[in-house]
């Protein structure tokens, strides 16, 4: 009996998971005149794996570069995605075309890590 219940135990264990890891956020639009504008937009966010190549700002438009994913942003401008611990580049364009800031994230592992992306006015 002692042995199946170890057996068991080591089962349990061998077949265990990571906790997820990801990006979570929100997609505002900051600026217009007088810097008075600062509201959460829906759009779509575009992850990249990150290589270091490039301007940050314009990944989209390196030959090849192709999205991991992309997620959307609801009306409240909040997203999320599951993504392996590693090095990414997160571009936003806003619901009309407007293209955002990018952002570098690194996700360590067991992390849900939070992020503001900006895209001006």
């Amino acid at each position: 009996m002692g042995v199946w219940i170890l057996g068991l135990l080591l089962a349990a264990a061998c077949t265990g998971t990571a906790e997820p890891s990801g990006v979570e956020g929100i997609l505002r639009e900051v600026g217009g005149p007088a810097g008075l504008l600062d509201r959460t937009v829906a759009g779509t966010v575009a992850i990249y794996t990150y290589t270091g190549q490039g301007d940050q700002h314009e990944i989209y438009r390196l030959p090849g570069a192709v999205p991991l994913m992309k997620v959307p942003a609801d009306s409240m401008g909040q997203f999320h995605a599951d993504l392996p611990p590693g090095a990414y580049l997160l571009t936003a364009v806003m619901r009309g075309g407007t293209v955002c800031s990018a952002q570098q994230v690194l996700i360590e592992p067991d992390e849900y890590l939070s992020v503001v992306i900006t895209c001006a006015a």
